[in-house]
Formats: structure tokens, sequence, C-alpha cells
């Protein structure tokens, strides 16, 4: 856990800096004078914040000439290696600080602190604040000391200026921060990330010998970028300072420490030393080795000129407190101080308390067995915070929790490579799980994980929540766990007996919380079934449905004679047979034939001898309809040769490693092998010595040895019900009926390809050619149609003479169709003319393309024709020139760029095929049509949602907008919405009627529905 001065430094606004003073004169560097470093150490006082030992420490001088300057080393030392120590401490006195002049700062060649401000913020200039004559005595003295220590200086002009801020300490004096809110806000977020807490505390602990170090005013000791030094510009009295070297408080300030310190130890870091911000403990795994590690250590501190502070530095001791957990060689023991802070708390009397609580306790996690189950009641209490009560509950689970910190367990660290245990406590609230390792046949705790089952969590079955318990951040069913899961070599072993007190009271404490359940009873499926017989043919339908949403449709089409009856037995039949091949164990049917259902259930006498049959037949009992013909009656083959096949052991298959893992936990000797058995095993599990697959069509899928799979292909092919049908279909058939081997569609098209019958009874394939070769279409109908006498001398010769009489020709509104010699053509053969405007967007841009073109617009017209000729419409899926001809026409790019029907153009048989394909023209037209009338229904469907449907009748008194003539326009904004009303007495078609008014006078035009609403009376 990170101290509470960095806390402050990351997270907080006003945070504590080193400032300056109210003098009026220049500071100078003090010649005769000095500092001690004590004298500016700014971090608070009473908050644990630094590494220090907790066993006993003892004083000592390094040189007996300044007895003042003293060093604290460990107690449990032996002479020899107390006196080594020592003499080794003495030797590398100048890597110490005793006073501000031997701190010459790290060279701006190793880092350099950069604010990077946002160049697009304005810069702040704080409102200066008063203080009273205390605190301005507290900040002169402040400033004078950094002023010695040469830390600021006084800046003129500055463009940032911030305010300090006076925190009174615990000993009654003041410390100085100042508010560098504002400039905090213009700098962006340096990413670089801090170590993880817990993974230092774990390389920290176990070791016999550890010393803990602290830099000298660490922060100061760091440069700051000179273009940035009067942005820290503070008011102190009657001047303002800047600082030199990096003050706390800056945003990313913490973040250069921490690159500083990655760099100068970088070839020590996770071996002999854990460095934390300017948190650093040097750690030897034997005693003999510290002061080679500590030797090492001196070296590069020497080479980076950072400085230590030798009255807050301890040596050799054998534990110690390091980021709020204590260290030793046995393990991470609980902070004590954190533990008594919890049991120094009286019961919470608001939600504030409350929540301090939880917070003490989410530090002290990693120790609590079942923490979350435990901190229920305060987690219940505060989901209220207007109505806050103290319950019993909550007093009990407090002291619960008080007598459970106590005695908090000693946490051991984990060793590299070897095997570590994990116990998974589930609960209907909460999981909880411990991480074991095993030394000398016991086991020992790592750490306790806990987790609150929240909304749809606390509905997962069992075996669901010890999975979310593994892994909580997984996502899915159990399926999707196992294959998630599989990556990382878990082996799941039965309980055996336990091995340590802590692991006995955290089974203890999880079965205690578990309700017994009831042993799940076997899933109810619903079966329904419906047949039905007549004298185009029969057929029958079953829709089974299981739980988790299962669901499976299924169509019967009977190629013999049946009866309504036969056909509801024969849909019942092949439901139960569904049902057994998924192994239902409890399944319940729905009929709507009274015969059936009575004759099964043994109410109704059975009198007809086929349906006698059917009733002797034994039964053992994601959306896709699967249609199945049957070519025979159910009771003549229902009876199946079940027999298991015996298959030879010595002649191992696919399955045999996933047997063997799954039985006795065997694995290739190869690793890549291995390691891809373990990864597919998730999708397999065995069943009475039988491999099945967990498939997404349906629950289990029993897999096959080549023997049995060729067995299976064969039957199903050729067999007794076999119809020679196709390798793919033969591959789902087989899968549908519950069987699977990896390469299922490979093997059953192979089969086919070999199979005698299926080959002499092929069926011969035509190459119809319209792929391959290149079709020449004609050009344009109607070309170069500018006058009424050429537009029917072209009608007649390219349409009627091609085409005969249309029934409709549609046409824009341009002159030569709205000429009245046209309309007399059309109404002599009886054609009607329909003129209409451009709608879609894409014919927008094309008559604008032609109007665009002023007098040459029949220039355009060809290729505008051309255009939408060749282009697909979203609403046929086909282009029109494709619907006239059955081929596409040629674009210029394939004769650029020839494709491959253009280059196997075959200039004498073009003629022919193209004639060919006008035979299939039908068939392309009518699929169009189809599609064309889906689309049609899907805009309307999207254009009905919007849609609140109004109709009108005949005789119906209607209102009008009344925006749409200008009746009322002289009454400005008090004209009324609506005027009438107006009669309906014409429906013109859905949405459009004829009105009169109340004279019976009948309106000009069309009044569309969204102008008008219905006037009552």
């Amino acid at each position: 856990m990170a101290r509470a001065c960095y806390q402050d430094t990351f997270k907080k606004v006003e945070l504590a800096v080193a400032p300056g003073g109210s003098g009026s004169s220049r500071p100078t560097q003090p010649s005769q004078q000095t500092m001690s470093i004590s004298d500016i150490e700014h971090r608070p006082e009473g908050v644990e914040q630094k590494a220090e030992p907790v066993k006993p420490v003892e004083t000592v001088p390094l040189n007996p000439d300044v007895p003042e300057r003293t060093i604290k080393v460990g107690t449990k030392l032996t002479e020899e290696e107390r006196a080594e120590l020592l003499e080794f401490l003495r030797v590398n006195q100048d890597v110490f600080a005793w006073t501000t002049d031997e701190m010459p700062g790290i060279p701006a060649e190793l880092t350099v602190h950069k604010l990077s401000t946002d160049p697009t913020r304005r810069p702040v200039v704080q409102k200066r604040r008063l203080f009273g004559l205390e605190k301005q005595v507290a900040i002169d003295e402040e400033i004078q000391k950094l002023l010695q220590a040469g830390f600021i200086r006084r800046v003129e002009y500055s463009e940032w200026v911030s305010n300090p801020v006076l925190v009174k300490k615990p000993n009654g004096k003041w410390r100085m921060c100042i508010d560098f809110t504002n400039l905090n806000d213009a700098c962006p977020k340096d990413p670089h990330p801090l170590p993880n807490i817990e993974k230092l505390v774990e390389r920290a602990a176990g070791h016999a010998r550890m010393s803990f170090l602290d830099a000298s005013s660490g922060y100061h000791q760091v440069q700051l970028l000179l273009d940035d030094q009067e942005k820290t510009a503070f008011y102190a009295g009657d001047a303002i300072y800047c600082y030199v070297m990096m003050p706390f408080g800056l945003k990313n300030a913490g973040a250069t420490y921490q690159k500083l310190v990655q760099i100068i130890f970088k070839l020590q870091i996770g071996r002999n030393i854990e460095v934390y911000v300017d948190d650093m403990i040097v750690t030897s795994v034997r005693a003999e080795d510290h002061i080679g590690d500590l030797d090492e250590t001196f070296q590069n501190l020497r080479r980076a000129q950072m400085k230590l502070n030798p009255l807050k530095c301890t040596f050799a001791v054998e534990s110690g407190k390091f980021l709020g957990y204590v260290v030793s060689q046995k393990g991470i023991e609980v902070n004590p101080e954190k533990v008594e802070a919890v049991q120094q708390m009286e019961p919470p009397r608001t939600v504030k308390d409350v929540q301090r609580l939880t917070g003490r306790v989410a530090a002290l996690h990693r120790f609590i067995a079942r923490s979350a189950e435990r901190c229920l009641p305060f987690f219940k209490a505060l989901r209220e915070p207007k109505n806050f009560q103290w319950t019993n509950e909550c007093q009990q689970a407090f002291d619960e929790l008080k007598r459970y910190l106590a005695s908090a367990p000693l946490l051991s660290k984990p060793v590299n490579g070897e095997c570590l245990y994990l116990y998974l406590g589930v609960t209907e609230e909460a999981v909880s799980s411990v991480l074991l390792r095993e030394e000398d046949k016991h086991q020992k705790p790592i750490c306790y994980v806990s987790k609150v089952l929240q909304g749809a969590e606390q509905n997962y079955p069992l075996a669901e929540k010890a999975a979310f318990a593994l892994k909580p951040e997984l996502s899915g069913r159990l399926i999707g766990w196992s294959v998630e899961l599989s990556e990382y070599a878990l082996k799941f072993q039965p309980r055996t007996a336990v091995k340590g007190q802590v692991v006995a009271d955290f089974l203890v404490e999880c079965i205690s919380a578990t309700k017994e359940e009831k042993a799940p009873e076997h899933p109810v499926w619903v079966l329904y079934v419906d047949g039905a017989a007549n004298a185009e043919g029969s057929g029958a339908g079953a829709l089974l449905l299981g739980p988790d949403g299962f669901k499976s449709e299924h169509a019967l089409r009977f190629k013999f004679q049946t009866t309504n009856n036969v056909a509801e037995y024969e849909a019942l039949i092949y439901g139960l047979k569904l049902a057994a091949e998924l192994k239902v164990q409890s399944i319940q049917v729905f009929s709507d034939s009274q015969l059936v259902v009575g004759q099964v259930n043994g109410r109704s006498d059975i009198r007809d001898p086929q349906l006698s049959r059917y009733a002797s037949v034994d039964i053992n009992p994601q959306r896709s309809t699967i249609i199945e013909v049957l070519d025979a009656p159910s009771y003549t083959d229902f009876t199946v040769d079940c027999q298991l096949l015996s298959t030879d052991p010595s002649t191992p298959s696919w399955t045999t490693p996933l047997i063997n893992y799954l039985q006795s936990g065997e694995l290739p000797e190869d690793l890549s092998a291995a390691k891809l058995i373990k990864r597919r095993v998730a999708h397999f599990t065995l069943l009475d010595s039988q491999l099945y697959k967990r498939a997404a069509s349906m629950p289990l899928l029993r897999c096959l040895t080549p023997y049995e799979a060729e067995y299976a292909v064969r039957e199903v092919h050729e067999g007794v019900c076999g119809t020679h049908i196709g390798g793919k279909t033969l591959a789902r058939k087989l899968l549908r009926h519950g069987y699977y081997w990896p390469t299922m569609v490979d093997d059953a098209q192979n089969y086919v390809k070999k199979c005698p019958t299926c080959q002499f009874n092929a069926m011969i394939y035509t190459c119809q050619g319209k792929c391959y070769h290149l079709s020449r279409p004609p050009g344009p109908l109607l070309s170069g149609v500018s006058t009424c006498s050429a537009l029917l001398s072209k009608a007649k010769e390219a349409v009627l003479s091609w085409f005969g009489i249309p029934k409709r020709i549609i046409a824009d509104n341009g002159p030569q169709f709205r000429a009245a010699a046209l309309r007399l053509f059309c109404d002599d053969y009886g054609i009607e003319l329909a003129l209409t405007s451009v709608y879609t967007p894409q014919y927008r841009s094309l008559k604008t393309r032609v109007l665009a073109a002023h007098s040459n617009w029949v220039d355009e017209l060809n290729k505008v024709l051309w255009s939408c000729c060749t282009t697909p419409s979203s609403a046929t899926g086909e282009t029109p020139f494709s619907l006239a001809y059955e081929a596409e026409a040629v674009i210029p790019v394939e004769v650029g760029l020839p494709s491959e029907r253009a280059g196997r153009y075959d200039d004498l048989n073009n003629e022919q095929l193209l004639r060919e394909n006008l035979d299939f023209v039908e068939e392309v037209r009518e699929m169009s049509r189809i599609r064309n009338v889906a689309h049609q229904s899907r805009v309307a469907k999207f254009y009905n949602k919007r849609v609140r449907a109004r109709q009108f009748q005949v005789g119906d008194l209607v209102l009008r907008k009344a925006g749409l003539t200008n009746i009322h326009s002289h009454m400005g904004k008090l004209a009324p919405n609506w005027e009438g009303p107006y009669m309906v007495v014409q429906v013109k078609r859905p949405g459009s009627y004829v009105l009169a008014d109340i004279h019976g006078r009948q309106l000009p035009y069309l009044w569309n529905v969204q102008n008008l609403r219905k006037f009552y009376s």
C-alpha cells in the first residue's frame, strides 16, 4: 500500500510543496551558514510513510570525531557482523548527506523534471490569500529554510502564480504546501506506471537481511527544467518565489522520480533491491551477502549523485514495514498499526463511519478469509444511506471482524516454479478463494481473495459460481469458462486431508455459510407434436423445448399413405426419438389428438390394427428447422441394432490421448502436443467411459474412432435406410444424430465419391456458358429522341415490333412525353402513360447531370441510361439489363482490363449462348420479383414503425392544416393551426382524399392524410 504522503502527491490538488518566504531582497546562497537535513523534511508526522524496521535497533556514531552523526543498525547482529557493517558504512560516508551543502543534486543528463503544460491553456495567476500573524511567521521561516537550501529563488513577472496553504501538524506546528491546482490541470498526466505494490512486497519477503534506505529530500534532488521553473511561482510575504528543484505537489513528480530510480537501480531491481518511488529496501537471501548487496547499491547511488538521509536509514535488520506490510524472512505479516486502527474504532453511527470501516478492511483484504462475506452487512447498510441503521447483524459482523484480526494469519511467499493450490468457497452471495503453497507437508496461505456476487451472478448454478470464483472477469456460461481456463494448465484434485489450520478454518467457514442445496432434479423438457394428412399429401411437425432456452424445430414430410391419426403418431415417435438421442430423462408431451393421447396413456382402446402397431413401438425416451422426409412408417424401421462396436484397443486413434488425459491426466511427451491436448480437452467429456464432445448444435456428440466412423458412414449412406445422399448432407445427418469425428465432411465426401452406385447414377451436368463467354448486347432502345415524332417512330420500331404492346409506359416530365400526339398514340393501343419525377437520390444525381448539359442533354442521355441499366438495384438484386437479357452487359473497364468472361469470349457460340440465356430470364425475373416484394415489405415495416395510422371514410368531417393556404395569413401569430371543417367525398387511395366544403363545392387537388385530422361535431 502506497504511503499517505504519495497518495497526497498523486491524487490531491493541494499537495505538500517546499515553498518560499516573504523577504524583499533577492535570495542568495549562504556562504557561512549550513542547514541540517531534518530542517527541510516536509513529510507528515504520525503517518506511516517510509520503509522502516519493526525489530529493535541501536544508534551508533559513524565518526568518533563527530559524535552527533549517527546511524541505525539492527541489534540481532553478531559482533563480527556488526564490526564489518560499521566499517563499511564509515568508508562510504560520502553517500550520506548531513547538511544541504552536501546535496549536489541529480545531474541533468540523468533526469530533469519537465512540466509539459498545454500550450492552449492560459496561464493562471491566483488571487492572493492573506494569512494571520501566526501563519505568516511560519511561512517566513519555511522560506528562509528553502532559500538556504537553494531549492527556491526569487522571481518577477511570472505568468503562473499560486498560493501557499498551511496545514496543522500533529505536533502543533504548521506545514506549508503550495496550491498547484491550476498548474496541474494544465499538465497532461504522465502514463508511466508505478510498480505493483503486492508484487514488490512478495519479492521483499523471505530474506535474512534487510536495509531500509531513504533519500535526503528525494524530490528536491531532481532539477526542474529552467523554462518551467517560473511556472511554479507562489506568493510569500511581499515577494514571489519559484522552485529550482522539483517540489512535492506537482502532478507528475512521482512518475519522474520512479523513472529515475528505475534507471539508477536497473540491474538490481527484483534481485537485491525493491524500489517504490523513494521507498527503498535492500534485501539479501543470505546474511553474509548483505554487505556486498549494500556495496552495489552505494556504487549506483554514488554514480547518480543521489544522497541518503542517515537519520532515516536502518541497516541489517530481520524485518520491517514496507509499503504498508510487515516483511520478514518468515513471510508477510499484517501491519499492526492498521489492525489497531480497526480495533480502536467505535461502532459506526453514520454512513461516513461505515465507509471508513470498509476502507480500512479493504487495506487488509489479503489477510482476511471471506472478507466480502464478512463485510456483507456493512455493504447492505450502505445501500440505503438515507435510512441508515446499524443493525444487530452489523454489530455481530463488526465484533467477529475484530476477533479475526486479533490473530491474522502469516502469509507465505511463493517460490518460482512450485505447484500452488487454490481452494474455492462458494456461498449464495459471495465467492472466496485462498491460494496456498506446500512446505514441509504443510500448506501455507499466500493470499485470500473474495468477491460479492451482484445481480445475475447470484443466480448462477453452483458449478458456475465456482468457475466464476476461479476467474471473475470472464463472462459467459460454463462451457465458455472451461475454454478460457484451459490455457492456464489447471488441474483439479479432490480434496484430501487438510494439512493446515488456516485451510481448515477456511473450509469450515465456507461450509457453514453455504446453505444445503437439494440434489438437482432432472429438468423437464417439453415436446409439442402435430400431424395432418389430406389429398395433396401428409406431414408432421415437432417442437422440442429444453432448459436454458434450448429450442429445436423439425418438419416431416411423408412419402407413404397416411391418415391424420397416423401422422400424429409419426410426429410423436419422431419427437421422442429426438429426445432419446439428447438423453432427456423427463419430458412432457402435448398433442391436439385426443385419440393418440388417450391410447398412449392407456385410457382409450386401440381398434385400428395399424394404430396398434404404432402404440406397440418401444420408445426410450438454436433456431433452425430441420426438414426430413420419411419413406416408410416408423414402426417398420424404428428398432435398430445398437450393439456397441468392438474396436481393437491396440490401435490408437485421435480419441486416445483425450481419453488418457481425462481418465488419468496422462499427456504426450512432446510439449507442443501436450499443450494442444490441454487446450482441446475443454470441449470434451467422458460419460460411462465413452468420449463425448460438447457442441453448439446439441449438448453432447458421441466421438467415433476411424473404425466406428467408417461403419456409421457406410450404414447411413447405403445401409437399410440409406438413400445414397451427398457428402455434406451425409455429414450433417450424422452430426444431427449425435456423432462426431474431426474429419466428418472430408471422409463423407470421399466415401460418396468412391461409391460405385453413386458414380453410375451421377447427374449429367451441362455447362451453361454464361460465366465464360462474352455477351455483346444491342445498344439502348431509345437514343437521340428529342421530338415527339421521333419518339413515336422509335417506339414503334424498337418497342412494339420487339416486345409487343406494353401495359404501361413510364417516363419523366419531358415535353416530348407530355405531347398530345403521344397520349393519343397510347390511347389507341390501350397503353397507360405514367409520368413521374425522379425521386431517389441516385436518379436525382442522374437527372442533375442531364439538366446540367442544357442544350446538349441528348448527348448525356445515353450515358445516364447506360449507368441506370448496368447498376444493380438494391430492391431486386439485379441490373435492369440482366432482367431483360439474363446476361450482364459488358462495361468499358472489361475492355481495358479483360475479365474472365471477356478473355474466354467465343464469337462463334456467343449468339447461341445469348439466346439460351433468354430461356432462363423468366426464372431470374421471378426471383427478382420475390426479392423486390421482400424489399418493399422491409421498407414498409421500417416506415410503419414511425406511423400512427389514421384513415377516414366517405362522409367524415376533417380539418385541414391552415399553413397550406393563406386564408388566415392576416392574423399572424394568432392564426389557427387548422381550418375547416371539410367533408371527405372520395377515397382515391389509402391516405389520399378528395374534400368538399360544407356547401358541397369540391376542393382542387388530392389531400394527404398527413395534412388532415378528424373533426368531431
